[in-house]
């Protein structure tokens, strides 16, 4: 096995060191959603200006999975790893000091992509430590947890920043972690290039910008698509029209080129189409923001210190959903029972939700909420990540990833925060109706609350609106479950001795890449 780090450095500390780099990259991840209320607050920015940022992140590392092999193929990890820490260093610093959403945007994606790249970069020399003999399930384990705690833990620490200094400031924090990283990076990373040097003039460059252009439209339409009343605007009838062009283009593309940059004959395998719809069911299940944030405004009084404090609730379950997988997966190979635990934990979630939906409701009481979902998420992630691992054949992983990723990170979120935010939206429309015809202007009660009495209305209606949305939420995950547990999941967690030693190494490693 060819060693990330210098000769002289105790092989006891590579997987510490290893973590400690996957720890300083989890900690960047575009704008933290944790500080978008101080941005939009400052700026003058909306929330679709947030959002779509937050969606272009997820974008480029869509967009970038199938470059990474290619590009660990091109250089070393010494220069992946310290080429990308500069350039997230470099865009981090333009989101400290810009005030205009696209450029916010751009630099949003170009961290997406970036990000990606140095992850892999780590992941793919961590793996042989985590999986000597083809364990994915304890790969899945611990790689996973590091992935999604430290996202509400960065939250939390950005929002301390953002909340007694300034905002800005929480860009500068990221970066001096990354400062952290590229120190140990240039002082332990050896500089050797392992394998045969792959040229990218055989890479499928149009079909990426096809596949960017496709995923940043349908992002700003479901992002701005409320904001803009939909298809009365001539920008959400451009952006609908060049969905359609970019994504005809790159489906063309994909079925003619030699090399796409996916290539959908993955989708023949019953077994990955399954793993896909299932976790982009399961992720329309638990991409609830919209529903959250507005709660959490009203009854933390929009304070953003205290909701992202909330947040962190949500980490014991990641950590409790990842020692249940790591358990079940060590003994038992049934994805049914693991997929409908993650199903059971997000239909408690929802309805805890259904039942604390109101004004009285305090910070404490959504910690099993959170809780469940967490475990949920967790759980899915790493049953979804073991079945499609086993489903195709190793060639074809790297092109079934990348579809895992569009579905699980832009698609899936990107469809659930339009239809949440729109049923919210009408349910506030329908409550706000239904609570004025209900008030009588010689009413005591309406008289003594003066103007007052509007905005308890409205509040009214958002937590009336909320509920109906989790209620649908709750018949939905019921049917879902359902389906789960009469549907024939087979699938194979056996363990396979993987020759970490072959310069071909990377195909047996492509088999556990996180989608």
């Amino acid at each position: 096995m060819k060693r990330f780090f210098y000769d002289w450095v105790p092989p006891r500390l590579d997987i510490w060191l290893m973590l400690l780099l996957s720890i300083i990259l989890a900690f960047n991840s575009g704008i933290p959603s944790a500080i978008s209320g101080y941005i939009i607050g400052s700026q003058s920015a909306i929330p679709a200006d947030m959002s779509m940022a937050n969606f272009a992140y997820s974008c480029g590392m869509a967009c970038v999975l199938p470059l990474t092999m290619r590009i660990k193929q091109l250089t070393s990890s010494k220069s992946i790893l310290c080429g990308a820490l500069l350039i997230i260093i470099l865009m981090n610093f333009t989101l400290s000091q810009t005030n205009e959403p696209l450029v916010m945007v751009l630099a949003s994606f170009v961290i997406g992509c970036v990000r990606m790249v140095a992850t892999l970069e780590v992941v793919l020399s961590l793996m042989p430590i985590l999986m000597p003999k083809g364990e994915r399930y304890q790969f899945y384990s611990v790689y996973y947890p590091i992935s999604l705690i430290f996202g509400p833990l960065s939250g939390f620490l950005t929002a301390i920043i953002s909340d007694h200094v300034n905002w800005k400031f929480s860009f500068h924090l990221q970066n001096l972690f990354l400062f952290a990283g590229l120190l140990i990076t240039v002082l332990f990373v050896h500089p050797k290039r392992y394998g045969r040097k792959i040229p990218l003039y055989q890479y499928d460059w149009l079909g990426t910008i096809f596949l960017a252009a496709s995923l940043l439209l349908i992002s700003y339409l479901f992002s701005y698509g409320l904001t803009k009343d939909w298809f009365t605007s001539m920008k959400m009838q451009g952006a609908a029209i060049g969905v359609m062009i970019s994504l005809v283009l790159f489906l063309q593309r994909s079925l003619r080129v030699k090399r796409p940059l996916a290539d959908l004959k993955v989708l023949t395998y019953w077994k990955a189409v399954a793993g896909l719809i299932m976790i982009f069911l399961l992720c329309l299940l638990y991409n609830s923001t919209s529903l959250l944030s507005p709660f959490m405004n009203i009854v933390l009084k929009s304070n953003q210190l205290e909701s992202a404090k909330v947040n962190t609730y949500i980490i014991p379950g990641f950590i409790a959903g990842s020692l249940l997988s790591y358990v079940y997966y060590r003994k038992f190979t049934n994805f049914n029972v693991m997929a409908g635990m993650a199903c059971v934990c997000f239909l408690a979630s929802n309805i805890f939700m259904y039942y604390l939906t109101s004004s009285l409701t305090s910070s404490a009481d959504l910690f099993l909420p959170l809780f469940f979902r967490g475990m949920a998420i967790a759980v899915s992630y790493i049953s979804v990540g073991l079945y499609v691992a086993g489903s195709v054949p190793v060639s074809y992983f790297i092109d079934l990833s990348t579809l895992l990723i569009i579905l699980r990170s832009v698609i899936s979120p990107v469809l659930a925060s339009a239809l949440y935010a729109n049923l919210i939206y009408r349910g506030q429309i329908k409550y706000v109706n239904y609570l004025a015809g209900k008030m009588d202007g010689l009413n005591s009660y309406v008289t003594a609350r003066g103007a007052g009495v509007v905005s308890s209305v409205k509040v009214q209606a958002s937590m009336l609106a909320v509920r109906d949305v989790y209620g649908i939420l709750i018949i939905a995950g019921i049917v879902l479950l359902a389906v789960i547990i009469v549907f024939p999941f087979h699938g194979s967690n056996k363990r396979t001795v993987l020759d970490w030693k072959s310069p071909f190494y990377k195909n047996d490693l492509a088999q556990a890449i996180p989608g």
